[in-house]
């Protein structure tokens, strides 16, 4: 497979390594946070990666009940699907 380019040596790896590190800083680590700020598993992050699965999870937060906000209705807060009369501002 390598015979015409040669085998990956050094750099090239390095460069992998790099690129593998950055796609985690900057796309699993911020929607892990935004996952368990919604309520969901932070697991669900993951899928970010994969190339449908990243849309269809994207849909899901935005159109999905939010647990976090269920727990959060007893405190003052109208909770998901509540009503503006609700809020005890």
């Amino acid at each position: 497979m390598f015979a015409f380019f040669g085998a990956p040596g050094f750099m090239e790896l390095l460069i992998i390594g790099v690129f593998f590190v950055a796609s985690f800083v900057f796309t699993i680590l911020p929607f892990w946070l935004i996952f368990e700020k919604a309520g969901f598993s932070g697991a669900l992050s993951l899928l970010m990666m994969v190339p449908v699965a990243n849309v269809v999870m994207l849909f899901f937060l935005a159109f999905a009940d939010w647990p976090a906000l269920d727990r959060r209705g007893d405190a003052g807060y109208p909770s998901a699907g509540g009503n503006a009369e609700d809020y005890n501002a």
